[in-house]
């Protein structure tokens, strides 16, 4: 069994294709997203739960999901393949907030 660390694991990660998604999917992630954050904010006591309930009960709840940005398989023919890899990859490891 590897290290925890993934000190010498031998195996390359893999990308696995996803479905692409519609919009009723999208709204769906985007609230199971929203009630997790705000369970794990209540959980961690960000939250209290007066706080918490006002919160889950916006109209708009102030949680986006953006699925717009993909890399597809048939950009593995191309030389820029990795640039768009790459691009895919900074974009989900970006902050989700700003720092400014």
């Amino acid at each position: 069994m590897p290290a925890a660390d993934g000190a010498g694991c031998d195996v390359s990660p893999v990308l696995l294709p996803a479905r692409p998604i519609n919009q009723a999917n999208l709204a769906v992630l985007t609230e199971r997203v929203r009630r997790r954050v705000i369970r794990w904010f209540r959980m961690q006591r960000l939250l209290d739960a007066a706080t918490a309930a006002d919160i889950l009960a916006w109209e708009i709840g102030g949680f986006s999901v953006d699925a717009s940005v993909r890399s597809t398989l048939i950009h593995r023919d191309v030389p820029s393949y990795f640039q768009s890899l790459e691009h895919l990859l900074r974009y989900c490891g970006r902050p989700p907030f700003a720092l400014e």
